[in-house]
Formats: C-alpha cells, sequence, structure tokens
C-alpha cells in the first residue's frame, strides 16, 4: 500500500513539473510578445508624432 502511495505521488511531482514548465514557456512567450508589439507600436507613433511636429512647425505651407 505505502509503495502505491509513493508512485501515486512521484507521478503526480512529475505532472506538476510539466506543468510548471508549460507555465513557464507560455510566460516566456507573453513576454516576448508584449516587448515586440510595445516595439511595433511604439516606433509608428512617434513617426506620426515627429509628423505632427514638421505640420505645425510649417502651417503656413
Amino acid at each position: 500500500m505505502l509503495k502505491i502511495q509513493m508512485m501515486q505521488e512521484e507521478a503526480c511531482k512529475q505532472k506538476l513539473l510539466q506543468e510548471a514548465q508549460r507555465a513557464d514557456m507560455a510566460n516566456n512567450a507573453k513576454t516576448e510578445f508584449l516587448q515586440r508589439m510595445s516595439h511595433d507600436i511604439r516606433t509608428p507613433i512617434n513617426g506620426i508624432r515627429g509628423m505632427i511636429e514638421v505640420a505645425d512647425y510649417y502651417k503656413d505651407d
């Protein structure tokens, strides 16, 4: 009986380790995605802001 319980505990530990690894991988993917999106959004917005500044400077043209 004790051997069966130990085997079940070991199986649970293995499953927990696998789930923790999956969670880490998902977290890393989310972090990478957010970093990339932040850059991809920020760059065009900076370009738009720059063009607005140029347009404001040359209002009469």
